[in-house]
């Protein structure tokens, strides 16, 4: 039993010690705002959370600046044990499409978004995270959690307004014909207010004939690449491994459609991440090939 009560406070010792260090390498990191801190977080002491468990959590500065993240495993062992939510997601192209055959568009971004939709109380005590101040849980959607886009992306509040209005979870679209028609922008904004949503002003753009969206620019019967967007893709490097070519040939599908005969293009490469290539690319003459070939295309449309 002694060596039990032993081994037992040095396993407590050593956890503490280890909670410690983590503390005191993280405790400089505080420039973060406590207005804004209030609206995501509630400490324990003033809104109590009996947590069913906690773990520590790192607050760190998030781009754009002046705007904060929360980043701890929290997110990561209730994402492990979370059922994945299917709610089907918008077809990007059926919305550029849609969108861009109108002639007046405008475009806005929830402040926040994810912020506006409360937990629910009985997951509000799996929560909790520690930090060297106290103990907080999260009282609205938190962005690193498994379902939050899913959850967001549900689009009720547009749902009785979709012949004007479209969403790719926070990128909505208010579009129409003529600006007779275009005020409907304001029954949207009534609605979101009523909703208690927030409207990011930097990101509202008010009535353009085209418009940047999801990677293109559409509007007034057009719809075309993005050119800041696929410059990306332009200045891409030779992949060497699979999750490299994954991501370029991830990056090209958006766009597929502006290039001719992509798939009869791109067919060598897309063998190369098949599961019997091993990790390491094996590149041949034909695979270096057809990468430049999709390179020369891509440079020369975009």
């Amino acid at each position: 039993m002694e060596r039990a009560a032993e081994s037992a406070s040095l396993t407590a010792a050593q956890k503490q010690k280890a909670y410690g260090d983590y503390f005191n390498k993280r405790s400089c990191v505080k420039n973060f705002s406590i207005g804004e801190q209030v609206v995501l977080l509630i400490p324990d002491s003033s809104n109590k959370i009996y947590a069913r468990w906690t773990e520590p959590g790192e607050i760190i500065q998030h781009h754009p600046p002046h705007s904060n993240k929360v980043n701890c495993p929290m997110e990561l062992v209730l994402n492990s044990e979370s059922v994945s939510d299917d709610f089907p997601m918008e077809d990007a192209v059926e919305l550029i499409h849609s969108i861009g055959r109108t002639n007046i568009i405008t475009t806005l971004d929830l402040w926040k978004g994810y912020w506006a939709i409360p937990m629910a109380e009985d997951s509000k005590t799996l929560t909790p995270f520690k930090t060297h101040r106290q103990q907080y849980g999260f009282q609205v959607m938190s962005f690193g959690l498994k379902n939050a886009s899913a959850t967001f992306q549900m689009n009720k509040a547009l749902s009785c307004y979709r012949e004007f209005s479209r969403a790719y979870i926070e990128d909505i679209a208010i579009f129409s014909k003529n600006w007779g028609e275009h005020l409907h922008l304001d029954t949207i904004l009534t609605n979101f207010s009523e909703l208690n949503f927030t409207v990011s002003i930097k990101k509202f753009v008010f009535g353009k004939t085209q418009i940047k969206y999801l990677g293109h620019i559409i509007g007034s019967g057009k719809h075309e690449p993005d050119p800041e967007k696929t410059a990306v893709i332009n200045n891409l490097p030779v992949p060497k491994t699979k999750k490299e070519l994954r991501s370029v040939l991830g990056l090209c599908n958006y766009y597929r459609e502006y290039i001719p005969k992509y798939s009869e293009l791109v067919y060598p490469l897309t063998e190369l991440t098949k599961k019997r290539v091993p990790d390491s690319i094996p590149f041949t003459e034909k695979h270096d090939s057809s990468f430049k070939v999709c390179d020369y295309l891509r440079s020369t449309f975009f």
